[in-house]
């Protein structure tokens, strides 16, 4: 029907190279994939230099990606605390208390209590829970829909309202101390910050 099983390999691996190239050009599986495919398309089947260019990741992040959004925030991404340890990371775990799976939204870290948190990022202060509450929350926002959270604050040092520089001392925390990241998909694993 097609032909020799090279010509339909050939097809599988073009319809394969774009598809994953469509809808993962911002996964790191994709910068495993793409230089084995990239060899077998260039040596085994001749392809040429700019044929293969249409299908390069670079080429195609261009062509297909919607416009950035413009951040407000200014300052590099860092470290909400410097001192601590994860005691539950990002994602999927077995709470021994409930008995069932739970959804971690962001880490918990363990430190030593009074220590000093800052902001990863700049942003406006948009909310702080009340004073009365034992884990105060500071919930902050850095334009482009993306959103800091912080919780097990034992003193804050910011208002609601405040705009914040990256690096900005927050407040010290408690014991314990839980970070999230948001965007408008809901949200981001901030375990990277951490290492």
């Amino acid at each position: 029907m097609l032909g020799s099983f090279r010509v339909r390999l050939l097809l599988v691996l073009l319809l394969l190279i774009g598809v994953l190239s469509i809808l993962n050009f911002h996964s790191p599986a994709w910068y495993r994939v793409e230089p084995v495919l990239e060899y077998i398309m260039k040596d085994d089947y001749a392809l040429n230099q700019k044929l293969w260019g249409w299908f390069k990741q670079s080429d195609l992040k261009d062509r297909l990606a919607p416009e950035p959004e413009p951040v407000s925030s200014t300052g590099v991404v860092q470290s909400p605390c410097t001192d601590g340890r994860i005691v539950r990371h990002f994602g999927w775990y077995w709470d021994s208390k409930t008995q069932k799976q739970e959804f971690s939204p962001g880490v918990v870290v363990k430190m030593p209590e009074n220590s000093v948190i800052q902001a990863v990022l700049g942003g406006t202060v948009e909310e702080i829970s009340p004073e009365e509450e034992d884990n105060r929350e500071i919930l902050i926002n850095h334009g482009g829909d993306l959103i800091s959270v912080y919780r097990g604050m034992k003193e804050v040092f910011v208002n609601i309202g405040d705009q914040v520089t990256s690096g900005q001392t927050l407040g010290k925390s408690q014991d314990e101390f839980e970070f999230e990241l948001r965007n408008q998909d809901g949200p981001l694993n901030p375990e990277p910050l951490f290492q």
